[in-house]
């Protein structure tokens, strides 16, 4: 399991090499969570956007985020998917209320490259993204970081998301 918790808020640059030695530990079997400025932090001066294709979203959806304010309060598109186990619907994040968002400022089907959207903010701010990739592994982005003080309900969630598929698939 690689999660990748806010790497580009951190100020974490991925080189080349490194996003080709995740694809290359996913590509085994291994799966992969990642949260708010994953792909990028833009005041920072971060630009990890080649990291977005590892959960099927476009590596080129001009990537922002870190002062995009949400309220994280997410209709579950597929509520009886295990990652939803336990979660109610809509499922209210108490962690980080801010996310990354694509350049156009909505999250919807453009953004896609073979992720599912599994969640989103009335506004369409915030999203849920999963996927199972070709390669065998599954993916999670969460746009907000549900990790970062959250709630039991947060717990729950990002367990889900650390055993998913385990739980079914």
């Amino acid at each position: 399991m690689v999660i990748l918790d806010d790497p580009a808020g951190g100020i974490h640059q991925y080189s080349t090499d490194d996003v080709s030695a995740i694809q290359a530990y996913l590509n085994e079997g291994h799966n992969i969570i990642g949260t708010y400025l994953t792909f990028a932090y833009p005041t920072g001066g971060i630009d990890n956007s080649a990291l977005a294709p590892l959960f099927g979203l476009k590596a080129t959806a001009g990537w922002t985020g870190g002062t995009t304010v949400v309220t994280p309060t997410y209709r579950l598109r597929y509520p009886g998917l295990p990652l939803f186990r336990n979660i109610p619907n809509p499922y209210v994040s108490s962690g980080y209320n801010n996310a990354l968002t694509p350049g156009d400022g909505v999250w919807s089907a453009n953004e896609l490259q073979g992720g599912k959207l599994v969640g989103r903010t009335a506004d369409a701010m915030g999203a849920i993204v999963a996927r199972k990739a070709a390669a065998g592994y599954y993916s999670v982005f969460i746009s907000n970081m549900p990790e970062y003080l959250g709630s039991t309900v947060d717990e729950q969630f990002f367990y889900n998301a650390i055993i998913f598929p385990a739980t079914g698939s």
